[in-house]
């Protein structure tokens, strides 16, 4: 996966894709998954599973830096550009800090699956309207029991450890993806960087089916 060295927005031409449900709204009978992958590759779509979670272990000892840009990842990262850039090529564009990035997603309990933000308080904590401990810091969980997060106190470095083991307790969980085990991502040749959303991705795939099988009049 190619890494951008400028300091852009960070889901730049990458936008999630359910399968499934963009089948159902795009025809009747819906159309399957191999076939709608078929119609992306007509349009030069880059249309593939993104494994987020192998993504994050590519990131493991990466060093830390307190407010480091995005521009300097994937070399260099803080707690939140780290799942900032994790999430970003999976489509998903998430705020630049942990105490606004905690108002994404929904609420979950444990315990967890992989996928899943941990928030807690930290050594520089945020006022938070919803959670009056404050928030500070943010993990992603990798499986039931562990997570990854750059160490700030001691490591100094992305690291993978248990969530029993997190410096500060956890404030709120929060799940963006039912399964990222199931994600898939359209990644957007040059000539298509306009779309931008899911909905705009939806109304161009709707306009290239219409153009390719309207019926021939007599």
């Amino acid at each position: 996966m190619a890494h951008t060295r400028r300091d852009v927005h960070p889901t730049f031409g990458y936008i999630a894709v359910n399968l499934a449900e963009l089948g159902e709204r795009l025809g009747s009978p819906p159309m399957r998954a191999h076939e709608l992958l078929k119609e992306f590759e007509r349009l030069t779509i880059r249309c593939h599973p993104y494994d987020l979670i192998r993504v994050a272990h590519r990131c493991m000892g990466m060093r830390y830096r307190r407010d480091a840009a995005r521009s300097a990842r994937p070399q260099t990262f803080d707690c939140s550009t780290f799942v900032q850039y994790v999430y970003a090529h999976a489509g998903l564009w998430l705020p630049r800090y942990a105490h606004l990035m905690v108002d994404y997603g929904k609420v979950v309990e444990s315990p967890y699956q992989p996928g899943d933000l941990l928030f807690t308080t930290g050594k520089s904590a945020w006022q938070h309207p919803e959670y009056p401990e404050r928030i500070g810091h943010v993990a992603i969980v990798t499986t039931g029991g562990t997570c990854m997060h750059t160490d700030n106190l001691d490591a100094k470095r992305v690291i993978e450890m248990p969530i029993a083991q997190l410096q500060w307790p956890i404030s709120v969980a929060k799940r963006l993806l039912d399964n990222v085990q199931e994600c898939y991502v359209a990644q957007l040749p040059s000539h298509l960087l306009w779309v931008q959303s899911s909905a705009e991705l939806e109304a161009l795939m709707r306009k290239h089916l219409q153009a390719t099988y309207r019926p021939r009049s007599d």
